[in-house]
């Protein structure tokens, strides 16, 4: 049975730190140098034929590593959202009504997360009192003036604690600003992006990993250089998140210690913007 190991796969073809080293990929005819692996990490990945795993058991069967890349890489797609219907055509749940100050509790909800009034009304942020979506703040994602996708995040604590549009979550992202900008700070939530984005261009992607070439060609539509800042249990993610889009743009990690972007101080916040 076929087998591979880091020594087997002779000199890098470029590296990227001290670290980060990128091979001919063996899964695959490659010349380029696919295979990304990281020493720090002790992790890898081909960024053409998408196998990855764990360098210290690269001494195994190479099949063990086919499947692997799209629950680790990009994730597993949503289970259990859709309501039937056509996927090309999305609305707002026909109980959503837009925040203000007589809300009451979604209002109460958002001013306790520091959301501000007129952040709510940018983000033209709702709530839906009942329904499928009950107890959920709503935040719309438009494409131009195309609803595209939502996220409803319970105010209640009800289970789960997200509940979003009953779509796949396809290329659709989050951002603070219109247009491109020259550099912009990749984030996991929308509640983290909205708190960046008070000091700094901010991209939420919706979850814990780049979904696919769809996020990818969103993300490069909206920015030139990036910075990779996911929450502290995703770090692995976001080396992944990193790697993938430096190959198409100038990409950066920032590995968090502490706290998540959305719970972090404004000053915190402002030490770690990028000068």
């Amino acid at each position: 049975m076929e087998r591979i190991t880091l020594s087997g796969l002779g000199e890098p073809v470029r590296k990227k730190g001290k670290y980060q080293l990128f091979y001919n990929c063996p899964f695959h005819e490659d010349n380029k140098g696919h295979l990304g692996v990281d020493l720090k990490r002790g992790i890898y990945h081909c960024f053409k034929c998408n196998v990855s795993g764990r360098v210290k058991d690269l001494d195994t069967p190479l099949s063990d590593f086919k499947e692997q890349v799209e629950d680790f890489l990009y994730g597993k797609p949503d289970q259990g959202r859709t309501t039937g219907g056509s996927s090309n055509i999305l609305s707002l749940p026909r109980e959503y009504e837009r925040i203000s100050k007589q809300s009451g509790l979604p209002y109460k909800y958002l001013r306790n997360r520091e959301i501000t009034e007129r952040e709510m009304r940018i983000y033209r942020m709702g709530y839906c009192g009942t329904g499928v979506f009950q107890d959920r703040v709503i935040i719309p994602i438009y494409d131009e003036a195309k609803l595209s996708y939502f996220v409803g995040r319970t105010y209640t604590n009800r289970e789960p604690k997200y509940m979003n549009a009953p779509i796949e979550k396809g290329g659709n992202i989050f951002k603070t600003f219109k247009g491109k900008v020259d550099r912009s700070i990749i984030c996991e939530g929308i509640f983290d992006a909205m708190r960046i984005g008070r000091l700094f261009p901010a991209i939420a992607i919706l979850g814990k990993v780049v979904n696919g070439s769809a996020q990818i060609a969103s993300i490069l539509r909206s920015t030139k250089e990036a910075f990779v800042m996911l929450d502290r249990d995703a770090e692995s993610q976001g080396f992944y998140a990193s790697n993938v889009l430096n190959y198409y743009l100038k990409t950066h990690v920032m590995f968090i210690k502490d706290k998540d972007p959305g719970s972090m101080s404004m000053e915190e916040l402002r030490r770690m913007i990028p000068k």
